[in-house]
């Protein structure tokens, strides 16, 4: 069997290194980056003295290490013959078939993501990342560290990380101050901290030249297109422009953890323990939120959400819904925080390490602001919830904007002259269509703003699919041509009529307002209202609404790195229907 087939199950792009290094160096140990001393180092004795690293770093044994990424399983073989009580553990099958077929059926690596391997309370002394640190999301890493280590135990890690961060869209390196400084909030104390960045970026040399010398192997070997070789050499030069500037780095990490657990625990709210978020809930706002409500709003990648617990009672919760928005005209995520709560027991304690700054930094570093999912979140927050963000550093003292009310006199039934309506149905082609129409229209004048995607996915599950409350939604067109307008999405309180959407190009606004105050009148109700951000006011005072302040500001996340306040001050399109509990 030809060499190469060892590795091509492995998941891309570590079959073409593992091949790359078998068809530069005849063999392949590791598929680690190596640390070069001199211009003269093979990468194979880089890659040795990686390993010697790592050696070096060790205590001595016996010692019960836990490697948490086995790569070709060399550095777990080397560790039991030097006496370690070693456990390998990966979640590529591919490689733990490797591992087997080349060291032995009896090798103890075991095929599992961190997060679910079962192994008992203070199992390890030593649990250590080769370049799988960054796979792994960071609350993993942690917590369940926390739990395998005994009082004393060390994380020891060697891989990349982002040293700053300065664009929008999504990074696949871990923030290294935003890593340590969660470390910190789980017991672990920084032992050792080492730059090794010089010693490891010429590794991306050694791959860039690597898979132009062999692209023809490469891709015949692997059964690769050329477009995806292409998109890999394009992803290392980038990586390397990154090392030479400085955003990313490679680090030798010592994290002990402390003989003394912290008084508060972190982790994620998800399927598994959302129960307790709902009897929080309820303790906090005084009303139930249903099964059905958690389900529409955080299920199946919707929302996410931090808790943090004391003991086993969950004490505080920092949740999110994410929306796709427009960004200056570009695809981005959005953030909408919500359900910020802490039991009453815990809100005594406002300082920088009490439980809703513990929850509020978390959930900001793990999913909010450059290099992360969601470019910016946009809350609508109290007073005093606004005024304590404000006093532990997480909001500008500026806002990005206020919501205020506007409300009309109601218009007589009679039909129009060139309008009519026509009720959105969720299961109707048309209403799909004329949804999208509209939307395209409107987000055209949101190219130097912030708006979220207000298309027919949006609406359908944002009004139609709501499980607690009902709501109406129409479409504004021509009596004659049929071509819409724009759509409007209302909801009728006891005596009030809310306009909570209006999705239209700006100019249409004055139409879509008539037919809304002729709907409120049809209704009976005694107003007609709606919430919108403060700056884009004047489309909806000028159609003879009257404005007033509704004291509910709308902040910038300091916290992060991301735009800046006077980036997205008065940009930001939010109506109440941007609000999840409205």
């Amino acid at each position: 069997m030809p060499p190469f087939l060892d590795y091509r199950d492995f998941v891309f792009p570590l079959n073409v290194h593992a091949h790359t290094l078998m068809l530069e160096e005849g063999s392949v140990e590791h598929l680690h980056y190596g640390l070069f001393k001199g211009t003269e180092t093979s990468i194979s004795a880089a890659q040795r003295n990686f390993s010697q690293w790592v050696l070096e770093h060790l205590p001595s044994p016996p010692c019960r290490v836990l490697e948490v990424g086995i790569g070709l399983a060399a550095t777990l073989v080397e560790l039991k013959q030097l006496g370690y009580e070693v456990t390998g553990i990966t979640p590529d099958p591919a490689r733990v078939k490797h591992a087997r077929e080349h060291f032995g059926e009896n090798l103890p690596v075991t095929c599992a993501r961190l997060k679910d391997f079962p192994a008992p309370a203070e199992s390890f002394d030593v649990i250590l990342f080769q370049q799988s640190a960054q796979h792994i999301f960071p609350l993993d890493i942690f917590s369940r560290s926390a739990e395998l280590l005994a009082a004393g135990g060390e994380i020891l890690i060697l891989d990349e990380f982002a040293l700053d961060r300065a664009k929008p869209g999504k990074e696949k390196l871990h923030l290294l101050k935003h890593f340590i400084a969660l470390a910190g909030r789980f017991g672990f104390e920084v032992a050792e901290q080492l730059d090794l960045s010089l010693m490891a970026a010429p590794t991306l040399d050694y791959l860039l030249a690597g898979v132009k010398k062999h692209r023809a192997r490469l891709a015949q070997d692997l059964d690769l297109s050329p477009s995806l070789l292409d998109e890999l050499n394009r992803s290392n030069q980038a990586d390397r422009e990154r090392y030479a500037a400085g955003h990313y780095g490679y680090v030798l990490l010592r994290l002990r953890k402390s003989a003394t657990p912290p008084r508060w625990r972190i982790g994620e709210i998800t399927e598994a323990n959302h129960e307790q978020m709902l009897a929080l809930f309820k303790r906090c706002f005084g009303h139930e939120m249903s099964e059905a409500h958690w389900h529409w709003k955080y299920a199946e990648g919707r929302g996410q959400a931090i808790g943090v617990w004391q003991d086993n009672d969950l004490v505080a919760h920092y949740g999110g819904t994410t929306q796709d928005i427009l960004f200056f005209g570009q695809p981005q995520k959005g953030l909408y925080p919500c359900d910020v709560m802490v039991k009453q027991e815990g809100r005594g304690s406002l300082s920088r390490k009490g439980p809703l700054a513990l929850v509020t930094a978390t959930f900001l570093e793990s999913y909010q602001g450059y290099g992360n999912k969601h470019v910016v979140a946009l809350g609508f927050p109290n007073e005093r919830a606004n005024a304590v963000a404000k006093h532990l550093g997480f909001h500008y003292d500026g806002e990005v904007d206020h919501m205020v009310e506007i409300d009309w006199m109601l218009k007589p039934c009679k039909p129009r002259v060139w309008t009519e309506i026509a009720k959105l149905d969720r299961d109707d082609g048309y209403s799909k269509k004329a949804a999208n129409q509209v939307w395209q229209k409107m987000s055209r004048d949101f190219t130097a703003g912030l708006i979220c995607v207000r298309d027919w996915n949006y609406l359908k599950h944002r009004y139609f699919d709501h499980p607690d409350k009902h709501y109406e939604a129409c479409v504004v067109r021509n009596r004659i041509s049929k071509r819409p307008y724009g759509v409007i999405v209302y909801h009728r309180h006891e005596r009030d009529c809310e306009l909570l959407d209006v999705i239209a190009p700006l100019k249409e606004i004055p139409a879509l307002i008539n037919q809304a105050r002729m709907i409120a009148g049809r209704l009976g109700a005694d107003r007609i209202y709606c919430w919108t951000a403060a700056h884009y006011s004047n489309f909806f005072e000028s159609t003879g609404g009257k404005a007033r302040d509704l004291r509910i500001s709308i902040p910038a996340c300091l916290w992060t790195a991301g735009p800046t306040l006077d980036q997205i001050r008065q940009r930001c399109w939010l109506m109440g229907g941007d609000m999840d509990f409205r």
